[in-house]
């Protein structure tokens, strides 16, 4: 499950079908209350190299989630 929208979206999309991979792949866009989401992630993943301070990563771990950073 990949949730958010952005620039990089179509090539995510892109490499999903390329890795044959694509039906495995929810791609949900962008999603205002996440916190039911967080719950239910075994995993989440931040492979941002440019946020200053990971908000989300918070959030993720406030909601029981394992962050990778």
């Amino acid at each position: 499950v990949l949730v958010g929208d952005g620039p990089q979206r179509p090539d995510a999309e892109e490499e999903a079908r390329a890795l044959g991979i694509a039906e495995h792949v929810r791609f949900l866009g962008k999603v205002d209350a996440v916190a039911d989401l967080l719950r239910a992630a075994d995993l989440f993943l931040l492979p941002s190299t440019s946020e200053s301070f990971g908000l989300s990563a918070l959030e993720a771990m406030a909601c029981g989630a394992p962050v990778v950073a």
